[in-house]
């Protein structure tokens, strides 16, 4: 009875989701719209020159909704574009990372203050979304980040090549305090963290060495679950809407994606054959999985991850799709691929 009603919550989109933004109906009735299977791909944007590595949605506390953030993992790119998705899509900005040459990994927009947030090789770098100039840079070495979901937070996480994660507190300019707390326990770097959209004080990380993915209470600085399972570093890894189950992938070919029961530690089931890379919808039970195909080219699946099986398909990069990220009304997904192009899908009336 319990795990029935656990399970009804999940599909009801996470009451408990935190922070401002499209109400549980609204996200939930984005997630059900894919449900038809009729996608279309709306836009196109070509900038960068070689593969996609991070994609993110603008939060709905941001003056402009709809931005979206990418950036291009190689050296001689060390810049984040923004566009416009509101039709006619419009090319927005490019943020250089510092001056510095260090590889861009990781980037996220702050949920309720003007600041995005870059992770490169070299370290941290924040950038002022109202001005869109650079607010700090902090040369802290290899890193990742990921901001708290919870309304009026300013707690950023960054993730090292020695295997820490650490919990900073900054103001709404982007000032950097100490850290408040420091979680240690991986080996090798620190690849991704994610903090659970319902749960402000849950944060999870990847690690390379130890291939494991640990779930953190940072009010503790404890960690509260080890997910093993994986046979290389999980390259991906997305929440469900409630917090009770964590979806991840490994960088490593013809490996089906994870669905992971987070009270259990244990995996509930797969998704896919061949994942490349993972994004759980912010309502609902939806799963996007790109997926490796060897014949007819790379694939987005959705997945209904209660009923375990494909209800939309999105096909169009010629070459292997990376980073998927849902826009936060559901009505939207951007996919990234080694093609250099990011698209944006949405189902059709």
């Amino acid at each position: 009875e319990g795990r029935a009603r656990a399970q009804q919550q999940e599909d009801a989109g996470g009451a408990a989701a935190l922070g401002a933004g499209p109400s549980q109906p609204q996200r939930l009735a984005g997630a059900a719209a894919w449900r038809s299977g009729r996608v279309s791909c709306k836009h196109v944007l070509l900038g960068h020159t070689s593969y996609i590595d991070c994609l993110a949605w603008s939060p709905p506390t941001c003056p402009t909704p709809g931005l979206l953030a990418s950036t291009h993992a190689q050296e001689g790119d060390q810049a984040i574009r923004i566009w416009d998705t509101q039709a006619p899509v419009e090319f927005r900005q490019v943020l250089n990372n510092g001056g510095s040459d260090g590889e861009l990994h990781s980037v996220a927009w702050a949920p309720d203050a003007p600041l995005l947030a870059a992770g490169s090789s070299s370290g941290l770098v924040l950038f002022s979304t109202a001005s869109w100039q650079q607010a700090v840079q902090l040369s802290t070495g290899w890193c990742c980040v990921d901001w708290c979901p919870a309304g009026g937070s300013t707690q950023l996480a960054t993730g090292d090549v020695e295997g820490k994660v650490q919990v900073w507190a900054l103001d709404v300019a982007g000032r950097v305090g100490t850290a408040t707390s420091t979680l240690a326990g991986h080996k090798g770097f620190v690849t991704r963290l994610a903090y659970c959209p319902s749960q402000p004080h849950a944060l999870a990380s990847t690690g390379t060495r130890d291939k494991t993915i640990r779930v953190w209470d940072t009010r503790s600085a404890k960690c509260s679950g080890v997910l093993c399972g994986h046979t290389h570093w999980a390259s991906y890894m997305s929440w469900s809407p409630c917090g009770n189950k964590l979806v991840s992938v490994a960088l490593v070919t013809g490996r089906s994606a994870l669905v992971w029961d987070l009270r259990q530690q244990a995996v509930l089931h797969t998704l896919g054959a061949d994942a490349g890379s993972v994004a759980w919808a912010p309502a609902g039970d939806l799963v996007a999985v790109a997926e490796r195909r060897k014949s007819g080219g790379p694939i987005v699946q959705l997945w209904c991850t209660r009923q375990q099986q494909v209800v939309a398909q999105l096909e169009g990069h010629a070459e292997r799709t990376g980073p998927i990220s849902w826009s936060p009304d559901a009505c939207q997904v951007a996919t990234g691929s080694r093609d250099s192009a990011v698209r944006v899908w949405a189902p059709e009336p």
